[in-house]
């Protein structure tokens, strides 16, 4: 799984090398996954919603391009080359990716789905409420009521290093 992820990775920064140091645009570039987190009021609480360390890339182009992969660290290997039904649901349920363009807005950035892993979001605009602090960017999602429960999805990001190891993914 690193290797694919690896070579995904080969790949988006090959597309947008000269891109990242473009300061007018500070999405550019690849950025690398640290966190994904759920808040829930009432009560107030905070899951990791794909485990402790996700793993995850996401990047933007200057063409207004973007793709992202996200996958829990932990994730199930199929016994065989293709993966039996209860393993594909497995592999399904701790992944999530998709590729477009975007707009960006005065507080949000907006995905604009051509392909996903789900396909009810492929032909969808996904907004994204952005922060930049430091060097990373969080990513949030609407609020939205799940089981009388107020929630708001994060994500966030930190500029990604070439310096890493694909051993260390």
């Amino acid at each position: 799984m690193y290797k694919i992820i690896y070579l995904f990775l080969i790949i988006i920064c090959m597309t947008t090398h000269a891109n990242a140091k473009d300061t007018a645009n500070p999405f550019l570039g690849t950025w690398q996954l640290v966190s994904v987190t759920r808040d829930t009021v009432p009560p107030s609480k905070t899951i990791n919603s794909f485990g402790d360390q996700p793993s995850g890339f996401l990047n933007y182009t200057d063409d207004g391009r973007m793709m992202v992969i996200i996958v829990q660290k932990e994730r199930p290997i199929p016994q065989d080359k293709i993966a039996n039904d209860t393993e594909a649901l497995a592999l399904y349920r701790t992944f999530n990716s998709y590729a477009g363009t975007y707009t960006i807005k005065d507080d949000h950035i907006i995905h604009h789905i051509d392909i996903s892993w789900n396909q009810k979001w492929t032909g969808t605009d996904q907004i994204r409420y952005y922060q930049f602090v430091e060097d990373r960017l969080i990513l949030s999602l609407p609020t939205t009521k799940v089981d009388d429960k107020i929630v708001v999805d994060s994500l966030t990001w930190e500029k990604f290093s070439p310096s890493i190891a694909p051993e260390n993914l």
